[in-house]
């Protein structure tokens, strides 16, 4: 994959200093379209977004899928380099802080999803009390974590575990065993359309999040255990500024049916 020489030129300054290429690992659970298979020919757009940056500067990006909560432990000890898909309030909780850049990869949305034949709509948390909720292992739920707390080990809160968590929760929605599945919208989507059941499904609303919890990074180990990883996370955010302006990120986000949050209409 090359870069356009106006991406290249921007962050080859960047890399100066740079004695020779290191390579960059970053690890994540498979959550498509943001980041896919590693074998694939569309592994993710911000995994893409990532290649791109990194190999303008001059650095090799490989890509690990592992199960969330090993993927975000692997990071902060400084195993690997850089965790996909973190939101700032992820940042916030984590005991060991993990160093964001300045601009992000991506935007989401929260939604609850049910079977396409069901009638129930999201209307704040008591509407879950009859419902029984999937959700995954280790992810951040800000806006109802006050409600998961009140029904932990109760079968209104079901986590799944794993790598193909968000493809288990699908099939037990599938197959009745749960009635509602949280999911950033994309990310269902795209499992479901895959998993050949895009219209099984029907999008029953969700919160209204804040800028904070609608943002997602790729965030990179604490410098005590990377002391180059400061520096990784200020070429990337660099990097996106090149990307937008070069149009290599409409690009990157067309591969995927997807178009530039900040251009779309109605972004902010």
């Amino acid at each position: 994959m090359f870069a356009k020489p106006l991406l290249a030129a921007g962050l080859l300054t960047i890399a100066m200093g740079t004695a020779q290429a290191e390579t960059i690992i970053l690890v994540a659970d498979a959550w498509c379209p943001y980041n896919c298979d590693p074998d694939s020919e569309r592994p993710g757009f911000m995994v893409e977004i990532a290649q791109r940056v990194f190999s303008a500067a001059g650095y090799k990006v490989v890509y690990l899928v592992e199960p969330w909560n090993r993927a975000q432990q692997s990071v902060q000890a400084g195993r690997y380099q850089g965790l996909i898909g973190v939101t700032p309030r992820m940042l916030q909780k984590l005991e060991q802080p993990l160093q964001a850049p300045q601009q992000e990869q991506a935007r989401i949305r929260g939604a609850y999803f049910t079977l396409a034949d069901s009638t129930w709509r999201y209307n704040g948390t008591q509407s879950l009390y009859s419902e029984r909720l999937g959700l995954i292992a280790g992810y951040g739920y800000a806006p109802i974590r006050d409600y998961i707390a009140a029904n932990e080990g109760t079968e209104r809160v079901q986590y799944a575990h794993g790598e193909d968590a968000l493809q288990n929760n699908l099939n037990k929605l599938l197959h009745g065993r749960i009635s509602l599945v949280r999911s950033d919208e994309l990310a269902f989507r795209y499992t479901a359309k895959q998993m050949g059941l895009a219209d099984r499904f029907r999008d029953a609303g969700g919160e209204q999040l804040g800028e904070i919890d609608r943002l997602l990074y790729i965030a990179f180990a604490p410098e005590e255990v990377c002391p180059a990883c400061s520096e990784y996370a200020q070429i990337l955010s660099d990097g996106m500024s090149s990307l937008r302006q070069s149009g290599e990120l409409e690009k990157i986000l067309a591969r995927y049916g997807l178009h530039d949050w900040q251009q779309a209409p109605g972004a902010d």
